[in-house]
C-alpha cells in the first residue's frame, strides 16, 4: 500500500437466510479484531461495513457506483436488493454466504497476501468448529432434523438460516448440502445454490440428481456460474469424469465422451439396463435396426454372416443378430455389461475394450456386418470410425446405426444437455459418401422415451462401395 492510504474496510457480504446467531458471532470477532488492530496501528484504520441481501429494501441500484459510495462509509451498513446484491457478489466472485472481503480507501480489493487481510480473513475461519465429533453430537443431530423438518415444511428462509448453521459448525453430508441447494433454489437464490450443488459432485461425481438439477435449473438461470464451477471441479479433481462431461456439453467443446465416462455410466446401469431400458422407457432400437435391415436386405435372412455388435450391452443386440451369424463378436467398454452379455451365450466372442482400439487391430475386409444400436450417442464425431468400420468390412458388407437426430436447421455434432451427441442428417451423408459408403435407407425412428417426450433419430444402412463400381444390391457379402 502507498502513503496516501489511510484505512481499509472490511466488508461482511451476508444474506437474510444466513443464521443471525452466526452473523452476530462473526460481526462481534470481526469488531474485536478491528479495534485490536487499529489499537496496534493507528496510522492504519479498519472500519466494519455490513453489505447486506435484504428483499425489498435497497440503498443501492445496480448502476450505482459502489466503490464511491463503499468509500464513504466507515462502521455502516449497505442494504441492497436482491439484484444489485448478486451483480456485485458475481463482480467480486463471491459465491458461498458469510463472506468477507477487504477493500482499501481508494475501492481496491486488498490481496489476501497483505498482513492486515489476512488477520481479518482468519476471522471465519476461526469459527468454523468442523472438528468436533459428528457421530455422537446429539446437537447437531436435532439441529439437522429441525432444518429439514422446516425444508419439507416449505418454510425455505428459517430452513436456510438453519442449514447455514449447520454449515457453518459441521462438516455436512451430501444430502443436507443437495437440501440447502434445494431451499436456496425456493427463495429464487440459484446463484448462491450452485456452491452446494457442486459439493455433492464433488463427493459423488455420480449423482445423476445433483448434475441434472445444475444443468437443467441452474444452468438456465446462471449460466456462467454453472460453467465456472464445473471448470472449477474438474480442475480440483480430474478423475471426476461426469463433471469434465457435462462441462463439455454445457460449453459445446465436446468431441466425443470420454472412455472412461462411457464405462462408468454402462457399469452402473448394468444391473437394471434391459429392464429399465424397454419396460420403462420403451426402447426399441434392437428391433427396429434388424426390422429395417431384414425390410431392405431380405436376403441377410438366408445367409451366415460374420458380424460386430458394437456396444453389446447385455446382448439385446445380440440376440437378434444370432439368427444370422456364423461368428458373433461383442464389443463393449464396461466389464459389467460384458458379463451380463456373456450370461445370454449369443456371442462366439467378447471384448471389453472401446470400437476404436478393435477395429484399428483388425484384418481389413474381415467382417460383413456392423451393428451399432444407439451408439454413436456416446461417440461423437465419428469420421475415424467411419473410416475403420469401411476398412474392417467386406466389399458390400453392410454398416447400419442409429442416431439422435439434430433439430431442423442444425449441421454437425453437438452434445446435447441429456449427456448424449446428435447428429444431423447432412453430416451423415457427407460423411458417408466421403469415406465410400452408399447409404441404402435412412428412416425416421422414435428411439424411446424420456421423461414422457419421445426422442426421434434415424436408422441408416450403408454399404461398403464395390472397388470397381457402386455396390450391387442384389450380390451379399460372402458368408465367412
Amino acid at each position: 500500500m502507498d502513503s496516501r492510504d489511510t484505512h481499509f474496510n472490511v466488508c461482511l457480504w451476508t444474506a437474510q437466510w444466513i443464521s443471525p446467531e452466526i452473523i452476530n458471532e462473526i460481526m462481534l470477532k470481526v469488531d474485536d479484531q478491528i479495534e485490536e488492530s487499529n489499537r496496534r496501528n493507528i496510522s492504519l484504520q479498519l472500519y466494519r461495513i455490513v453489505v447486506e441481501h435484504a428483499s425489498g429494501v435497497s440503498t443501492l441500484h445496480t448502476d450505482d457506483p459502489f466503490l464511491r459510495i463503499l468509500g464513504e462509509k466507515k462502521n455502516s451498513s449497505i442494504r441492497l436488493s436482491a439484484r444489485a446484491f448478486r451483480t456485485l457478489c458475481k463482480d467480486f466472485r463471491i459465491t458461498v454466504l458469510p463472506h468477507i472481503c477487504i477493500f482499501d480507501q481508494v475501492g481496491r480489493m486488498v490481496d489476501r497476501e497483505h498482513l492486515e487481510s489476512r488477520r481479518i480473513l482468519h476471522i471465519l475461519e476461526s469459527i468454523h468448529c468442523i472438528d468436533r465429533v459428528q457421530e455422537n453430537d446429539e446437537e447437531m443431530k436435532q439441529k439437522i432434523s429441525n432444518a429439514n423438518k422446516l425444508f419439507e415444511d416449505g418454510c425455505y428462509l428459517e430452513a436456510a438460516q438453519s442449514f447455514s448453521h449447520l454449515f457453518f459448525r459441521w462438516k455436512m453430508s451430501s444430502q443436507i448440502s443437495f437440501n440447502f441447494g434445494v431451499t436456496l433454489q425456493n427463495l429464487d437464490e440459484h446463484y448462491f445454490s450452485i456452491p452446494y450443488m457442486m459439493r455433492v459432485i464433488k463427493m459423488d461425481d455420480e449423482d445423476s440428481v445433483a448434475h441434472n438439477v445444475l444443468k437443467s435449473i441452474c444452468h438456465s438461470i446462471e449460466p456462467q456460474a454453472v460453467i465456472r464451477a464445473y471448470e472449477n471441479i474438474v480442475q480440483e479433481c480430474p478423475h471426476h469424469v461426469h463433471a469434465a462431461h457435462w462441462l463439455a456439453s454445457l460449453t459445446n467443446t465436446a468431441k466425443t465422451a470420454s472412455p472412461e465416462y462411457v464405462q462408468n455410466v454402462f457399469d452402473h446401469l448394468a444391473d437394471t439396463f434391459d429392464d429399465k431400458l424397454v419396460n420403462h422407457l420403451e426402447y426399441r432400437v434392437p428391433w427396429l435396426l434388424v426390422d429395417v435391415l431384414l425390410k431392405h436386405e431380405p436376403k441377410v435372412a438366408s445367409q451366415k454372416l460374420c458380424i460386430l455388435d458394437v456396444g453389446c450391452g447385455t446382448g439385446l443386440c445380440g440376440k437378434l443378430l444370432r439368427r444370422f451369424a456364423s461368428r458373433l463378436i461383442g464389443v463393449d467398454l464396461s466389464s459389467k455389461m460384458i458379463w451380463k452379455a456373456r450370461a445370454t451365450g449369443v456371442y462366439d466372442d467378447l471384448q471389453e475394450t472401446s470400437l476404436v482400439p478393435y477395429l484399428q487391430k483388425q484384418i481389413p475386409n474381415g467382417l460383413q456386418l456392423i451393428v451399432a444400436a444407439d451408439v454413436w450417442i456416446y461417440v461423437g464425431v465419428l469420421e475415424e470410425t467411419f473410416a475403420l468400420c469401411h476398412n474392417a468390412l467386406e466389399n458390400g458388407g453392410w454398416l447400419i446405426f442409429s442416431i439422435e437426430v439434430l433439430s431442423v436447421g442444425t449441421d454437425g455434432v453437438k452434445l446435447a444437455t441429456s449427456g448424449r451427441f446428435q447428429h444431423s442428417i447432412a453430416y451423415i451423408t457427407q460423411l458417408s459418401r466421403q469415406t465410400g459408403f452408399r447409404i441404402v435407407t435412412q428412416e425416421p425412428v422414435l428411439l424411446r422415451k424420456e421423461s414422457l417426450h419421445a426422442i426421434e433419430g434415424y436408422i441408416f444402412i450403408l454399404c461398403k462401395e464395390w472397388l470397381a463400381e457402386c455396390g450391387d444390391k442384389e450380390h451379399l457379402p460372402s458368408a465367412k
